[in-house]
């Protein structure tokens, strides 16, 4: 269970984190709430699973690695290093074939087992890396 206590809140996590990896979309529903919000706009189950689809599409390698996590009450914070190569159209940036490698900070707050709210930027900083590396933006959606 989610909220049974801090070591099993972090377990919870790694399993979350591990369905993102395997691609396993569709079970999303066992850790995120069908109303969850996300700071940066999308609300709901089906907009959050379409934002992580939305990642592997440009980058379908990506993978999320743990490196830290803190639990406080109803909180999680994580740390991540995020890898992938850019095959596909992510943000409005095309596909530039570059590997990336960046830093994810996010936080998470838990009701009833699940994520209803996460704050985090990862598009913006996998964008902005890009960017940064002469990649060419076709819109900056």
């Amino acid at each position: 269970m989610l909220g049974d206590g801090t070591d099993c809140m972090k377990a919870r996590y790694r399993e979350y984190i591990t369905t993102c990896n395997e691609r396993r979309f569709s079970d999303l529903g066992d850790f995120v709430a069908d109303d969850v919000v996300v700071a940066d706009g999308p609300v709901g189950l089906s907009a959050y699973t379409q934002g992580l689809r939305d990642v592997v599409a440009g980058f379908p390698d990506y993978h999320w690695e743990i490196e830290d996590i803190i639990v406080e009450g109803s909180l999680i914070s994580a740390r991540l290093t995020d890898t992938g190569t850019h095959t596909g159209l992510f943000r409005g940036v095309e596909p530039t074939h570059q590997r990336v490698n960046v830093q994810e900070l996010a936080m998470y707050t838990l009701a009833d087992d699940k994520i209803v709210r996460c704050w985090g930027d990862l598009a913006a900083a996998v964008r902005d890396h890009l960017v940064a590396t002469g990649a060419t933006l076709r819109s900056l959606s």
